[in-house]
């Protein structure tokens, strides 16, 4: 039977999908002829194959496949599943044979019956059989039919309890997600505050290299400098400059330092060495960034072949930068390493500035070699113009004063790089520059973006500070003009020379009226021009080609500490904004973590309830903690009166007496909810209700509110009623409020379904119960019939002193039973495994402990092949099978003991005989047909086997096929397993023996469920 109170008992138990269907399909299989089953569940308008299983398998799951349905179902009736919203009342949807006109059909009888919930149909049960003689009889398809009837029923349970699972999940990983977010954004704000502070120093050591670079005036110092100083910045195991020879068209690098040591001074001839790195970079006046030099060599130079390292080992990483000045390349700078990809932008950057410093270093080597010959060529001089030894001694002066200009100009620039204040930078250049030139007006314009000025602060003129001021850089001002055309500007007449540049007549922004006049763009480290800077005297003629060349130089260095200053201030600025951002935002995430926190625990709260009551009460005491809910309450729709039913509603801390809305009226607001499937939300209840409702009717209890929201209560689709929350303020509840209550109405939805569902299955599960009662009653009995039957223990200990049986059945009753008898000097041992176990296995152990008694206690046949034989026709004519489809037989093992010369005879019918003699273990296979069931040979012969005993103790075992079938982490025990076992225990006492075979089938099933009867006997001959 398949719907006994046991099966039935254990389909209401699951608690989940899978494993109802697993256990579904198992029980079908045992208990119908089907050889196969799939189980087809509808998705949306799609069907698919959920599961399928075979006969003695594993069932196989499913849902990750794409296809909608497979194998046979796809191949024959495309249409079937499609139709069956037509014929959803009926109890058979497809019962089909196969034919000639469908010979590639591989099954040979298939039944396809439907899962229905509330006349519709939610899945199908197709049951596949191979044999050609068995069918689906009608009485089978009325059983399968009510047994999926309870199936149904629980399908909808366990499809609830796992959608409610996985939301709880989802809720709870996407609360970590939001947790895990904030602690990243945190982790990053301080990793961002280490990164600039670890800039600042860096400009500042970076800022202290080029200063001492650019005192040194000799290119082997600089390198040697650079490389002493460079590595506490990045890696730079190979350093070198290569400086551009004009007159020999090459890059001549005079210095390489390897790990700490000079090498061989070389070069790269522009035109024969332009597979060099260094030549690209100097041709193309691009930057070289290389981090695998096996494969990045050939993103600059595609056409050619990796060449070999001018000196020392192969790098794995390097950076190239031309080095610029006043537009001019003076050469190249580089830093290499062993490693591989060991350079960033940042080291890019750090590089960039060094090159620039490198350059100015280099000008001021070259003006001093300049000056260094003029020297010679004074001395010269000297020694032959005695009469021009005054105006020599004027030109040293100068040269002297020239030196010493540039080592004061090395020292502001050091000083003003070293800050990062713009008034401070300023202050220093003004507070220097007088001691340069005449500079008796100084100022310097930074150009403002989004206003398109340049602005001038903390401008000087006579030492007295000028107040800020700016001009639009499309002005015709000689400060716009210099910064459109990014050109220098020298006039030693103003009145004269001013129109030159620009039309009008030369008027200053602030101050007094200036004779001589420098303006020179100040430019970052990629060209760009960010500002002007300025100097002025009241005299005439004031600037010399020198002064212009100071300028230059310390333009460059006000450009570099400016560029610094607005990077740090930016910086902060923007570490500044983005604190008070993470932290609103992490305060934000704080609440909302919170509120979802508790509206988590409400809703486990109320699905864990079963009574409507109390699942409004428990909302109640907690939503007015996430929004105020003066007013709360919960309409349940009752189809049979028409009205939805308002139970347990709140107001004010007050439980409000019972109301109703009837469904069609439509002065109401849950009545618009309903109809619409739309949230009622208002927050002016004066104004606002007219977007839903032509006219205000007073409230059925409690007072009218200011602000209200209404949600539908759904279910898959189904409204099964409303949810309120109100309020006596105005504006009391935003989106934020509203997402919240979607939330909770779909814990509320699912939790009065939960309690509808179970009020439900406790009156089935009541009638269920009286009838399981009365069936477990029958079984009981029978029970204590089919134990009559079996040998007493004392016989069989009488006969086999040396002997156990593990007889455990898979239900009350059992379809395997052992026969065990004594006639003359023999006796008779079997373990027989009838068709099926439970009541149908009960009734044929009956008819075969009977038989067996006939053919050997009165017909007196001793033979084991002769017993099997005999009992296979009894079976064949009792049954009537030559004239009908019955196939149930018996799977018989049985032994002949012969006291006489102590031998053993043995036939088989689809069980084996497993013996062990001195240590050595047999197995006697048997013959591969059963006792009764079809027959398609003329005459049924079984097997005679003997073994010859003698002396030597023989242990022998018979049993069924329950114990090598038994599942034990997804696998059978199989018959190899059984052999080994027996080998081990054999030499133990026989109860030993029965206790080790009983504890190893317990732990290799460990929770898997008992699939069929057990029997297992041991004698020792």
């Amino acid at each position: 039977m398949l719907h006994t109170p046991a099966i039935i008992q254990q389909i209401i138990g699951q608690n989940q999908t899978k494993d109802l269907i697993g256990f579904a399909l198992q029980t079908l299989l045992n208990h119908t002829i089907a050889d196969k089953i799939y189980f087809v569940r509808a998705g949306g308008n799609a069907w698919r194959i959920a599961a399928e299983q075979h006969k003695g398998m594993a069932i196989y799951f499913r849902y990750s496949d794409k296809d909608n349905n497979d194998g046979i179902i796809l191949q024959h009736e495309k249409s079937l599943l499609a139709q069956t919203a037509t014929i959803a009342k009926s109890k058979l949807l497809w019962n089909w044979k196969k034919t000639t006109k469908n010979p590639e059909l591989q099954a040979e009888n298939i039944v396809g019956l439907p899962l229905l919930r509330a006349n519709s149909v939610v899945g199908v049960v197709f049951l596949e059989n191979y044999s050609k003689t068995d069918t689906f009889a009608p009485e089978i398809i009325e059983e399968i039919t009510q047994f999926l009837s309870y199936v149904s029923l629980a399908l909808y349970h366990t499809d609830t309890q796992d959608e409610l699972r996985a939301y709880i999940t989802e809720t709870t990983t996407t609360l970590l997600d939001f947790q895990q977010e904030a602690e990243i954004k945190d982790a990053a704000l301080a990793q961002k505050k280490d990164e600039v502070l670890q800039a600042y120093e860096d400009l500042k050591l970076l800022s202290q290299i080029g200063q001492e670079i650019a005192t040194h005036l000799t290119v082997e110092k600089i390198i040697e400098t650079a490389y002493e100083n460079i590595n506490k910045l990045m890696d730079a195991t190979i350093f070198d400059i290569g400086l551009y020879n004009k007159s020999q068209n090459r890059l001549d690098f005079l210095g390489t330092i390897e790990n700490g040591k000079k090498s061989a001074i070389h070069y790269f001839h522009l035109e024969h060495d332009k597979n060099r790195l260094a030549v690209w970079c100097f041709n193309n006046r691009e930057k070289v960034v290389v981090g695998n030099i096996e494969k990045d060599y050939y993103h600059y130079l595609p056409n050619d072949k990796l060449p070999p390292p001018s000196t020392g080992k192969r790098c794995k990483s390097l950076i190239y930068l031309p080095i610029l000045l006043e537009g001019n390349a003076l050469g190249v700078i580089t830093v290499q390493t062993y490693t591989e990809n060991a350079y960033s932008k940042y080291h890019i950057n750090i590089l960039r500035n060094l090159a620039v410093y490198v350059g100015i270093a280099l000008e001021n080597a070259d003006a001093y070699r300049s000056i260094s010959i003029n020297n010679f060529e004074i001395a010269q001089q000297k020694q032959v113009i005695e009469q021009n030894n005054a105006e020599l001694a004027q030109q040293k002066e100068q040269i002297e004063q020239a030196y010493t200009n540039v080592r004061k100009l090395g020292e502001i620039g050091k000083a003003i790089t070293s800050s990062l204040s713009i008034f401070t930078i300023i202050e220093m250049v003004y507070g220097n520059i007088n001691q340069l030139m005449d500079a008796s007006v100084f100022c310097i314009g930074l150009y403002d973006e989004s206003k398109q000025r340049l602005v001038f602060q903390g401008g000087k003129e006579e030492g007295k500070t000028l107040k800020e001021f700016s001009i639009k850089v499309a002005e015709e001002r000689l400060a716009g003009w210099c910064f459109r055309h990014n050109k220098e500007i020298v006039i030693n007449n103003a009145q004269q020379e001013y129109n030159q540049y620009v039309v009008g007549t030369f008027q200053p922004m602030a101050g007094i009226n200036s004779e001589s006049i420098i303006y020179l763009p100040l430019n970052d480290k990629v060209g760009k021009t960010i500002g002007v800077i300025t100097v002025q005297s009241f005299r005439q003629n004031a600037y010399h080609d020198y002064h212009v060349n100071m300028l230059r130089n310390l333009a460059i260095y006000t450009a570099i500490a400016l560029e610094n200053a607005l990077l740090y201030q930016n910086l902060e600025e923007k570490v500044l904004e983005r604190t008070k951002e993470v932290v609103l935002q992490k305060e934000q995430i704080e609440t909302s973590y919170q509120n979802i926190k508790l509206l988590s625990e409400i809703g486990f709260s109320v699905t864990s309830s079963l009574s409507t009551e109390r699942i409004i009460e428990t909302v109640y005491e907690n939503v007015n903690k996430i929004m105020d809910a003066a007013a709360f309450a919960v309409g349940v729709i009752n189809e049979k009166t028409g009205k939805i039913e308002f139970k347990g509603g709140m107001e004010k801390g007050e439980k409000l007496p019972v109301f109703y809305h009837p469904i069609d009226d439509d002065l109401r607001f849950s009545v618009w909810t309903i109809r619409n499937r739309q949230a009622v939300f208002i927050n002016d209840y004066a104004n606002d209700y007219k977007k839903y409702i032509p006219q205000l009717k007073p409230p059925e209890q409690g007072e009218d509110p200011e602000s209200l929201i209404y949600l539908p209560l759904m279910v898959k689709e189904k409204i099964i009623g409303v949810l309120t929350v109100q309020s006596f303020a105005s504006n009391a509840y935003t989106e934020y409020d509203l997402d919240l209550l979607r939330n909770l109405s779909l814990y509320i939805a699912i939790a009065l379904e939960n309690s509808e569902a179970y009020t439900q299955i406790d009156q089935q599960k009541q009638e269920i119960e009286k009838t399981n009662n009365k069936i477990t009653s029958s079984i009981n009995y029978a029970q204590r019939i089919q134990q009559s039957i079996l040998p007493e223990p004392k016989t069989v200990a009488a006969l086999l002193p040396d002997s156990f049986v593990f007889f455990k059945p898979k239900d009350i009753v059992s379809g395997d039973f052992y026969w065990i008898e004594e006639k003359d000097d023999k006796i008779f041992v079997a373990a027989i495994d009838c068709t099926g176990h439970g009541i149908p296995g009960a009734f044929m152990s009956l008819i075969g402990n009977e038989m067996l008694n006939e053919i050997v206690m009165l017909q007196d046949i001793f033979s084991p092949d002769l017993i099997l034989k005999t009992l296979h026709e009894k079976i064949r004519k009792s049954l009537r099978q030559a004239e009908n489809d019955n196939r149930d037989g018996m799977d018989i093992a049985i032994c002949v003991l012969h006291r006489q010369d102590r031998s053993i005879s043995y036939a088989g019918a689809m069980n084996p005989l497993l013996y062990i003699q001195n240590g050595e273990v047999q197995l006697i296979k048997a013959d591969k047909n059963s006792a009764g069931g079809i027959q398609r040979e003329p005459e049924r012969f079984f097997t005679k086997h003997t073994i010859q005993a003698h002396d030597t103790p023989t242990y022998c075992y018979i049993f069924s096929d329950g114990y090598q079938d038994q599942f034990g982490g997804g696998r059978k025990y199989g018959l190899p397993r059984m052999k080994e076992l027996f080998a081990t225990l054999h030499q133990l006492p026989m109860p030993e023996q029965q206790e080790n075979i009983i504890n190893e089938w317990e732990n290799w099933r460990g929770t898997e469920n008992q699939i069929d009867d057990i029997l297992v006997i041991g004698f020792k001959w």
